[in-house]
């Protein structure tokens, strides 16, 4: 992961492949503890799903046993000592703070996901994977903010989707040059008559970009169905995180759009990052609900 980079900045929660979103970075000091809780369980997670000298049925077994330590139903004995104090922590934190247990549970199923010799065969496939890779932090968040407005959930779902995808598009290329994975659906690369290896072109051309279009078109619905969320969440912080992470997330759409996510690895420049903060905080100071 590049810290550089403004979606890590959202925050990279599982240290390398995958962005997690909607991590405050305006959080109130007595949430830290519980979040880092979280967010080191992710990240041990990761470390087990990304890990190349592991095969993918011991990544799943491994996997599970991570969430028999969570819940409780396993001892240090059997397993990892130090999966085992991560996974007490985070249970001993989701215990005190009354937070359910679902969205580490959901979490832990995209990794497993993750893990296989995954293909999505439709953008609906590909939609199921995000809500559990994904929408599960942001989930977390607002259970452990307290937010509780019945747009919040499903607007924070869209955003957590929307920048995984974002990801997947920029990363398409190395996504398959180097772990061998296409997150894109196979039938839209059938209706565009190519096959996972134009992946591997120097620059994304005719169909493949066509196909590349075509997932950030959905991520630009995704983006309409996130946009409730700034004034729907009560904290001053919060609807400011959330105002600058879905502009982030739009200028990142059109900037994947505009230039080449095969020719090179993009960034994002200094003068779309100032005008999302400065804009985040104008949302934010017009008030919520």
């Amino acid at each position: 992961m590049d810290d550089s980079e403004p979606i890590s900045r959202l925050h990279s929660a599982t240290g390398g492949d995958r962005y997690v979103p909607l991590t405050p970075r305006l959080m109130p000091r007595a949430h830290r503890p519980h979040l880092q809780a979280f967010l080191r369980f992710a990240r041990i997670a990761n470390r087990i799903a990304s890990n190349p000298m592991i095969g993918p049925a011991d990544k799943r077994q491994r996997l599970e046993a991570l969430q028999a330590a969570l819940d409780g139903t396993v001892g240090g004995s059997q397993f990892n000592e130090e999966h085992t104090r991560v996974a007490r922590a985070l249970r001993d934190s989701l215990l005190a703070t009354g937070i359910p247990f679902d969205p580490a549970h959901h979490l832990l199923q995209g990794f497993i996901k993750d893990s296989m010799d995954v293909r999505f065969r439709s953008w609906s496939d590909l939609l199921a994977y995000c809500r559990y890779s994904a929408a599960p932090v942001g989930r977390y968040l607002l259970a452990l903010t307290g937010e509780d407005d019945p747009r919040a959930g499903p607007a924070a779902d869209a955003l957590c989707m929307a920048l995984q995808l974002l990801k997947r598009v920029r990363d398409a290329k190395w996504d398959y040059a180097e772990r061998g994975r296409v997150y894109l659906p196979e039938d839209w690369l059938k209706d565009a008559l190519i096959t996972p290896n134009r992946l591997n072109a120097a620059a994304a051309q005719g169909q493949v970009r066509a196909v590349l279009d075509r997932a950030l078109d959905g991520v630009d619905r995704l983006l309409v169905d996130a946009r409730p969320l700034p004034r729907a969440v009560r904290s001053l912080r919060y609807r400011i995180d959330t105002a600058v992470i879905l502009c982030l997330a739009a200028q990142w759409a059109r900037h994947l759009r505009r230039q080449d996510p095969m020719a090179r690895r993009l960034r994002l420049g200094f003068w779309p990052q100032a005008r999302c903060a400065f804009g985040g905080l104008l949302t934010g100071l017009a008030g919520g609900r």
